[in-house]
């Protein structure tokens, strides 16, 4: 997670709106088309506020904040079972390390239950410039039985370092940070900074409202959803109806009391800033989804200072319903021989060899046959 000196802000976004223009000569209109098109799809025009093409519109069913965020919600639920693989350009500047760019592909697998997820990064990273060829290289896995977390850094004295944690133990927090902290978040309806999906944070809402006028997101007219959550900010949502009811754009801003970056609360003239827009939407197997879109995020810190990033992300693929057993989605192949391997509760150091934990003599590691540290033997050890 970001620390608030280094965190990194956003950047400004230029929206483009193509214009036609009708003549006599029975040249469609861009808002004529668009009525044309809704009609041959039968679906109604929505009603003009004030009569003007310029004013928004208002639907008639005037549905309200919740029923949206349950469209919303039933929409993002089609996403149970999937693999999807992102690759983010990050371009950021703070007043320590100047303009820097990053980038990254990550990938994140999911059938509801267990969850992988893995993300090669190179480039201006801190200090350091980081090649492509030799990628900072990371990945989380929940089985159904254990936690593993496997970490490749460049040059290390190690191919990799691996942490096991058998059972349940991090599995929540290996879910739930698939996403949180996985490529894309935006994406799939978690915006920065918070941990839970956007339609479970605004139901609890201290202000939750619909604006009676639609407003123009690209080509699609959105419902607008105006929120007030204690310690979370303030959010803004455009919600799209021609694609699935899907986040067509998305602002929140987070000031003093507030939680950022996950678990950080704001004071004093601190404040964050972040947006979510651009997006573009495509069908897949009957399904809308979010394919690509910019996070802007800014950060004013408490003496003032501040910094800024741009974000973009853009899915390469996306499997719906895969077979993940035949693919092997949760077996973690990723982790090189030589591995050093840490177990948690076990005081012991072993490595990774063709799929398996092993002694230093080289034989397979049976953990239920290996007791667990006690507080007593821990503290001889240290001895």
């Amino acid at each position: 997670m970001w620390g608030v000196k280094g965190a990194i802000v956003v950047v400004l976004s230029v929206c483009f709106v193509p214009v036609c223009w009708a003549s006599d000569e029975g040249v469609l209109s861009g808002r004529e088309l668009l009525r044309a098109v809704r009609e041959k799809d039968g679906e109604a025009e929505p009603a003009t506020q004030g009569g003007g093409s310029r004013g928004g519109s208002v639907d008639k069913e005037n549905p309200t904040a919740a029923e949206l965020l349950q469209k919303f919600a039933a929409t993002q639920d089609k996403l149970r079972s999937f693999i999807t693989k992102t690759e983010v350009v990050t371009e950021s500047y703070t007043s320590q390390f100047g303009i820097h760019r990053t980038y990254e592909l990550g990938e994140l697998r999911s059938d509801g239950e267990r969850n992988f997820y893995s993300y090669k990064k190179w480039g201006e990273i801190g200090s350091r410039t980081i090649p492509k060829a030799e990628p900072i290289y990371t990945s989380h896995l929940y089985d159904g039985q254990q936690t593993l977390r496997n970490s490749r850094i460049p040059s290390g004295e190690y191919p990799a370092f691996v942490m096991i944690a058998r059972g349940d133990y991090l599995r929540d927090t290996v879910r739930k940070d698939s996403i949180v902290m996985g490529p894309g978040q935006s994406l799939m309806g978690y915006l920065f900074g918070d941990r839970e999906r956007v339609d479970s944070i605004l139901r609890k809402a201290d202000n939750l409202s619909v604006r009676k006028t639609m407003e123009p997101v690209a080509e699609s007219a959105c419902y607008v959803i105006d929120a007030s959550v204690t310690r979370h900010g303030k959010y803004t949502l455009w919600i799209d109806r021609q694609h699935g009811y899907h986040i067509a754009r998305a602002v929140v801003e987070r000031g003093t009391n507030d939680v950022a970056f996950v678990d950080y609360v704001l004071t004093g003239r601190a404040r964050v800033f972040t947006s979510f827009e651009n997006v573009r939407f495509e069908k897949i197997d009957g399904v809308w989804i979010p394919m690509e879109g910019d996070i802007m995020k800014k950060f004013t810190q408490s003496d003032g200072g501040s910094s800024n990033q741009k974000e973009h992300y853009k899915r390469r693929e996306i499997i719906l319903n895969p077979d993940h057993n035949a693919l092997g989605s949760f077996v973690p192949s990723d982790v090189p021989n030589g591995a050093r391997v840490a177990v948690v509760g076990l005081g012991r150091k072993y490595k990774w060899r063709d799929g398996k934990v092993v002694d230093e003599q080289g034989n397979a590691v049976d953990f239920e046959k290996v007791p667990e540290l006690t507080s007593k033997t821990k503290r001889e050890r240290k001895e």
